[in-house]
């Protein structure tokens, strides 16, 4: 092992250039789409269904987009790191779909799922807990009206510390190539969606136990103009356990569900 963790210094550079792309692409990908769809194309149409009913000032979308810039090569360093940790042994990734049966395939998505949420959760609030914390969360939520783009728009302090949820993940769960894969891009899809400022519940969607544990655009729009609720990402059982969650969520969220275009 630790002949082939020396052989990955000499292409160290590369590595790094191999993952500012991966994470570039991603990022334009996703908030990319997301921000020509429903600020461009379907904007007229789906209006009504934005949560704060007014766009953002276009000096904020650019500020989102430089801060994400430093986010990815914050992304990408970490990325590097991970890749050293795969190739030293001290990871439990693995690439032969039969070391481990395909129900575990899918139960290691679900638990990477469920770990990253808390992992966020607690992370969230943790930042938002104390006077040298939110200083570093401060650029985030500078996002008050937030957009496809704030996904990623984060200090670099915050962007490592959430950052390190894939080493985490990948040390402790086995996860096969592609479940790892999948993880990824439910991570990113989830984090534009309730960043997007649009939301695509209806009323029928949220009722009932299920419903009501999942994170909604609504909520997280409700957290960026006051950060003292729903610090969930992709949950909200996590703030309703601890009290976090706006007494006025639900009453918010019906009202944007059941807007009209003629609103």
């Amino acid at each position: 092992m630790t002949g082939q963790t020396f052989q990955l210094w000499p292409d160290l550079p590369l590595w790094i250039l191999r993952l500012l792309f991966d994470n570039s692409l991603r990022y334009v990908m996703f908030a990319g789409i997301a921000w020509i769809l429903l600020y461009d194309v379907f904007l007229s149409k789906l209006m009504h269904r934005k949560v704060i009913p007014v766009l953002p000032a276009k000096a904020t979308v650019m500020s989102e987009v430089r801060h994400s810039a430093l986010t990815i090569v914050v992304y990408a360093l970490v990325g590097v790191q991970t890749v050293w940790l795969v190739a030293a042994g001290y990871t439990q990734f693995y690439l032969n779909i039969h070391e481990y049966s395909w129900l575990w395939f899918w139960t290691s998505i679900i638990m990477a799922i469920f770990i990253h949420g808390t992992w966020f959760y607690w992370t969230h609030r943790l930042l938002h807990a104390f006077r040298v914390l939110r200083t570093v969360h401060r650029i985030h939520h500078e996002s008050t009206n937030p957009t496809p783009w704030t996904s990623y728009s984060f200090s670099p302090l915050e962007a490592f510390i959430q950052s390190l949820i894939v080493p985490l993940l990948l040390i402790t769960v086995p996860m096969h190539l592609f479940a790892f894969l999948f993880f990824l891009i439910w991570m990113m899809t989830w984090n534009v969606v309730n960043h997007a400022g649009f939301e695509y519940t209806r009323p029928w969607m949220t009722r009932g136990f299920p419903g009501r544990q999942w994170m909604t655009p609504t909520g997280h729009v409700m957290h960026h103009e006051n950060g003292h609720w729903n610090f969930g990402l992709y949950f909200l059982f996590w703030d309703r356990l601890m009290g976090t969650l706006s007494p006025d969520y639900d009453t918010r969220l019906l009202s944007v569900q059941q807007r009209t275009k003629a609103q």
